[in-house]
């Protein structure tokens, strides 16, 4: 809507950045405005991003006013965000106003606005340098397919550079790989369960690679083939073995497996990337009468979130143990030998796992009759 000026004597500087989210460039006015661009490029939920992107006119009462937003940003839930950088020391009243009035009239069409100062420099400055190995042209698919099989077992980053060949030429394509699951995985914080997610997902995009497949030519049947491969029960040709001489998944590994599966490709969906394949993965079912029960207002529930990769079949549940301590408390207090053996008994068997003769009701007629719990 605006074009940038270009004038001898210039304090500010001008430029246009490639942007990986929109596949082109995208201009900037000064160096804040650049690294806003790096900042909004990398974020999960933009789809694209615009600059100057609309002129804004209105009456102030006094004279007509207009002013044009520094950019436009097209989230992945289909609303937009406008930003407007300015350094906070550097805000005259008359561009208060401008700003205000711009955040008035966003709220009013259900638009989200923010008015960016000054980055943390630190990560302005690694976002910069990371943005450089977005491009394709860092991608070799030799040395792609053999850093996904290398990290298996866990390197420090030069060590699997220099295992994969020269690192001047292996950084780049280790650096562009990041991107395929990065925008996925920072969304965690990286501890327990989202840690077991980061090994999952590059044990399947290993398999992506062995077999030829992009993200946005991966089908259900894909997918469920996988599932296959590393231990689910699938009634289908399975094709070349995958993870020779390792077991096969347990359920709770197959569980967390198809979790990780499903939500990967549904946010590849949401950038745009094989949208069919996150139509069919976001899928619903009737909720059981357990559903109900452990939801909140479960009563009014019609449909809960299934998972067509979930491993079938009834779910082992783990039988109930003693609470801690609680062992060492009762075998301390009993007096007899053939207490201190039923206690023993009891508690290496489950409390609640067994049948009736050992169950929750008799070991707690048991310590209510000695009187000592």
């Amino acid at each position: 809507m605006r074009s940038f000026p270009s004038f001898r004597g210039q304090h500010n500087n001008t430029g246009w950045w490639w942007c990986a989210t929109n596949r082109r460039h995208v201009g900037f006015e000064s160096w804040l405005e650049r690294d806003h661009v790096v900042r909004l490029d990398f974020a999960p939920d933009v789809v694209g991003l615009a600059s100057q992107p609309f002129w804004l006119t209105w009456d102030d009462g006094r004279r007509g006013r207009r002013h044009a937003p520094d950019y436009f940003a097209r989230l992945a839930d289909g609303t937009g965000l406008v930003i407007d950088c300015r350094p906070a020391g550097r805000i005259k009243p008359v561009d208060a106003a401008a700003f205000a009035a711009t955040e008035r009239a966003c709220a009013e069409i259900g638009w989200r606005y923010e008015l960016a100062h000054e980055p943390d420099p630190v990560r302005a400055a690694n976002l910069r340098w990371l943005a450089g190995y977005r491009r394709a042209r860092c991608r070799r698919a030799d040395v792609a397919a053999a850093a996904l099989e290398a990290v298996a077992v866990p390197h420090r980053l030069l060590e699997l550079a220099r295992l994969l060949g020269d690192p001047l030429a292996t950084l780049p394509v280790i650096f562009h790989l990041l991107q395929d699951a990065d925008s996925f995985l920072r969304e965690h914080e990286g501890s327990g369960t989202q840690r077991t997610y980061a090994y999952l997902l590059v044990n399947h995009l290993r398999w992506l690679e062995r077999e030829c497949l992009a993200f946005d030519t991966v089908v259900l049947r894909d997918l469920e083939r996988y599932m296959g491969i590393v231990g689910a029960e699938v009634e289908m040709p399975l094709g070349e073995p995958w993870r020779v001489g390792k077991r096969p998944y347990s359920r709770s590994a197959l569980s967390a497996t198809a979790a990780c599966l499903k939500g990967f490709y549904l946010h590849q969906a949401t950038s745009g990337v094989n949208s069919e394949l996150g139509q069919k993965l976001d899928a619903a079912r009737l909720p059981t009468r357990a559903d109900r029960r452990r939801a909140f207002l479960g009563h009014v529930k019609t449909t809960m979130p299934a998972n067509p990769l979930a491993p079938k079949g009834p779910r082992r549940r783990h039988p109930k143990m003693l609470p801690e301590g609680a062992r060492d408390k009762l075998l301390a207090e009993v007096n007899s030998t053939r207490d201190r053996l039923v206690v023993t008994w009891l508690a290496d068997g489950g409390i609640f796992s067994a049948g009736p003769p050992c169950g929750g009701g008799r070991f707690l007629a048991f310590a209510q009759l000695r009187g000592r719990w």
